[in-house]
């Protein structure tokens, strides 16, 4: 397997809120893996999404987070 990918929502109507949840993984020389999430609660949102890469010695993993 070269490349995976796993998405998860949750409805809940009574009190107006929706969440994804998203992972990603790619597998060549290097593995790389992405997980997002989004969860909107009335009119508040919130993002998240971090990126890591491992390949060989090295790690990198930048972080990301918005809310509005």
């Amino acid at each position: 397997m070269k490349e995976a990918m796993l998405q998860v929502q949750l409805l809940v109507p009574s009190i107006n809120a929706d969440a994804t949840f998203t992972a990603n993984m790619k597998r060549d020389e290097e593995l790389e893996l992405e997980l997002k999430s989004e969860i909107k609660v009335m009119s508040a949102t919130s993002e998240q999404k971090i990126a890591m890469k491992y390949g060989n010695v090295t790690f990198k993993g930048p972080f990301f987070q918005t809310m509005t």
